[in-house]
């Protein structure tokens, strides 16, 4: 690939990272970091170059008992990954991350730890460069005022336009910011029951975020509400958003 080329598809992943802020953003709860969440990122280079294009190798991935307690007073224990991300016909950059475990979670701290790594390597191709020059804090800002909104006072008309609870809006989740809107519920793909829910189909971390709307918001009364066949629950990650 021609340095050119690697260098516009570079500017392309970039610009497609702005234009997906501040939802593409997450912010570690344990460090206070802000970047860009790991499966946009992914999502952004596999349409712009390929997904044969481009890769990454966990070389290593070790725990390592820092020797300091938390607030609870358990182990501090890390994780600290070296990965290699490389571009076909273009070179390869090895780079070092790290993760918390918290509560125990080892796989959900080595995972961070690995994730981290990789985009610290593809920091080095200059992809997701307004992480790293710290200029996300003012969408990390929109998302602190998004989580402030404070909820307003509805019609029925407001709450359910026509017939489609996709369209009710004013909605904010209480995690990650995002508008939300109200699932109604159904059949999963696994066949069970469901009962509606307020969702904002945010997929941060390979994982469904799991928010709730703001204290004072309530489930819209449907015309037509679906009749259970079933008393069976489902998981939220078993629902075809």
């Amino acid at each position: 690939m021609e340095n050119q080329t690697f260098k516009k598809k570079v500017e392309e992943v970039n610009a497609m990272l702005l234009a997906g802020e501040p939802a593409n953003i997450s912010i570690d709860t344990y460090s206070g970091y802000t970047g860009y969440s790991p499966q946009y990122i992914v999502d952004a280079l596999n349409e712009v170059f390929g997904a044969e294009v481009w890769g990454f190798e966990e070389i290593e991935n070790k725990l390592k008992d820092t020797g300091k307690k938390t607030k609870t007073g358990e182990p501090m224990i890390i994780s600290v990954s070296r990965v290699k991300v490389w571009f076909k016909d273009v070179g390869e950059r090895v780079a070092y991350g790290q993760g918390s475990v918290t509560k125990g979670n080892y796989g959900d701290g080595m995972k961070s730890a690995q994730t981290d790594a990789i985009k610290k390597a593809l920091s080095y191709f200059s992809i997701g460069s307004r992480a790293y020059r710290g200029e996300l804090e003012n969408a990390k800002a929109s998302m602190a005022n998004a989580n402030t909104w404070q909820p307003k006072q509805q019609t029925a008309q407001q709450q359910v336009q026509g017939s489609d609870p996709q369209h009710i809006t004013d909605k904010v989740c209480d995690t990650c910011g995002e508008n939300m809107h109200w699932k109604e519920g159904g059949i999963s793909k696994a066949g069970k029951n469901y009962k509606g829910f307020w969702t904002c189909g945010t997929h941060v971390d390979g994982q469904w975020c799991k928010g709730k709307p703001l204290e004072g918001l309530v489930a819209p009364t449907l015309e037509h509400p679906p009749t259970p066949q079933s008393n069976d629950e489902v998981s939220i990650d078993d629902i075809p958003f």
